[in-house]
C-alpha cells in the first residue's frame, strides 16, 4: 500500500470539491463514509481536494485526522455560503 505523505495525488488529478450537509461523516479504513439515516456513501477523501462541511454535519477526529493525511482542505461553510471557515494541516 502507498504511503499517502510519500506520493500523493496530484491536484490536476483530483475531484475540486464535495459538499455535505446534514449528514454524519465517519472513516471506515481508507475512506470516508457518510450516513444520512440508513443510507451510507462512501467518500473517495483521497480523491478529493476539498470537502465543504455545510449546516448539521458532524465529523468523527479519525475522518479528520484521514482528510489531514491525504491533504484534503476541509471548509466548514454556513448555509448560502454566508460564513467559512478552513482548516489546513501540513
Amino acid at each position: 500500500m502507498r504511503d499517502a505523505l510519500n506520493f500523493p495525488m496530484p491536484v490536476s488529478e483530483r475531484i475540486s470539491f464535495l459538499y455535505f450537509e446534514r449528514v454524519f461523516i465517519e472513516r471506515d479504513g481508507h475512506s470516508l463514509v457518510s450516513i444520512c439515516g440508513p443510507e451510507r456513501t462512501q467518500i473517495p477523501v483521497g480523491r478529493t481536494s476539498v470537502l465543504m462541511l455545510g449546516p448539521g454535519v458532524s465529523m468523527t477526529h479519525a475522518g479528520a485526522a484521514l482528510c489531514a493525511l491525504e491533504g484534503v482542505l476541509v471548509l466548514w461553510v454556513g448555509e448560502a455560503g454566508v460564513r467559512l471557515d478552513a482548516n489546513v494541516v501540513d
